[in-house]
């Protein structure tokens, strides 16, 4: 069949967000299907913009601060070529034909498929600066299938507008797979009581297939020094972050990396994304802010502490805290710096074998959540 994928794509630093786009489009066409992102641009550029937006960004306050950001992009847009973003999306992703600029953009002139499939990422999440009702696939013929898989609310808790947004959608859908548990009560309050809880697409595949994927070999040399990797982003939130970066350096016989987006300062690695998979893949222990750096810890066996958001973005930990559970790895967030715990996460062993299990079942579970859905 041939599968429009709504999702986030336009990063030019966010590893996660290319990854399970990635592993989205790569796991259809495995199992036999014609998958294509949908160029949704969620931020317009200024020619795209409507008339109104263009006003208000002339307002000397909204102008001064716009500026200022622009600024710190220039230098950012230097570091993320380093990246090369661009390459490995023109490499590994199939483009639909037509570029979308607007909701109504997409219901004038929808993408012709046999299903859309919006998901993974926060997809769903309403809190952003652009409205989530997009990815609530409100476009094209009513006889298109439509498939939520592991789509993230990022809270735990809707507010009303929200909740009224989703209720005009989300019984349009034929099968809905959320990432986070605390997803499915939302759901059911929504009065969708028929959803599943899913993986996120990256652990649809085992390391050694990412490696084929990615055409990378985590082998870790056991003649190199070992590797602390870290990797924090810039628009996160984290208690006693330096601390946590100290403890890194501080450790005898380790060699650290720090690699850093969303303009976060505080490294000078800026990998490109096989690269990136491969330090956490061959790295002893990782440190991280994001999501998807424990994802690939979990999916390449490697030691890691993730650091939880802090203020207004704490909702999002939820997906961390799905997942952890689930693992009962709940002991690998720290909230606070404590040089004992990050001790005992560094030289204890971990039960890889039955970690691996749990991820296996699950694993299983969610294709053959994918598979029914775009059967029905």
């Amino acid at each position: 069949m041939k599968i429009g994928i709504m999702t986030f794509w336009e990063s030019t630093n966010n590893y996660g967000q290319i990854l399970q786009l990635f592993a989205m489009q790569s796991y259809l066409t495995k199992i036999g299907h014609s998958p294509f992102l949908i160029p949704y641009h969620r931020v317009p550029p200024p020619v795209k913009m409507s008339l109104f937006t263009r006003l208000f960004r002339l307002n000397p306050i909204s102008s001064y601060r716009r500026k200022r950001y622009e600024r710190i992009k220039v230098l950012g847009e230097v570091q993320d070529l380093k990246r090369q973003f661009s390459q490995f999306k023109k490499q590994f992703i199939n483009f639909g034909q037509e570029e979308y600029y607007s909701l109504s953009d997409l219901i004038a002139r929808p993408p012709i498929a046999d299903v859309y499939v919006t998901g993974s990422d926060q997809v769903w999440n309403n809190s952003f600066q652009v409205s989530a009702e997009a990815f609530l696939l409100g476009f094209g013929d009513s006889r298109i299938k439509r498939v939520a898989f592991a789509a993230s609310f990022g809270k735990r808790k809707l507010d009303t507008t929200t909740e009224k947004l989703f209720k005009k959608y989300i019984h349009k859908f034929s099968a809905v797979g959320i990432r986070e548990k605390s997803g499915l009560e939302i759901c059911n309050t929504l009065g969708y009581r028929n959803a599943k809880w899913v993986l996120d697409p990256t652990f649809l595949f085992t390391k050694s297939e990412w490696e084929e994927l990615l055409g990378i070999d985590f082998v870790r040399n056991v003649n190199s020094p070992k590797t602390v990797f870290i990797y924090t982003l810039g628009n996160s939130e984290i208690v006693e972050k330096e601390l946590f970066i100290n403890y890194a350096k501080s450790l005898e016989g380790f060699v650290t990396l720090h690699a850093t987006a969303n303009n976060d300062s505080s490294g000078s690695l800026f990998p490109t994304i096989p690269e990136w998979v491969s330090y956490i893949g061959s790295s002893e222990l990782v440190i991280t802010t994001s999501f998807h750096g424990m994802v690939f810890c979990l999916i390449n066996n490697t030691k890691f502490i993730i650091l939880p958001n802090t203020g207004a973005a704490e909702g999002m930990n939820e997906r961390i805290d799905s997942l952890l559970s689930l693992l009962g790895l709940e002991h690998h967030k720290m909230t606070r710096f404590n040089k004992e715990h990050a001790d005992s996460i560094l030289r204890n062993e971990v039960d890889w074998a039955e970690i691996n299990r749990k991820i296996s079942d699950f694993r299983q579970e969610s294709m053959k959540f994918l598979a029914e859905a775009l059967e029905r």
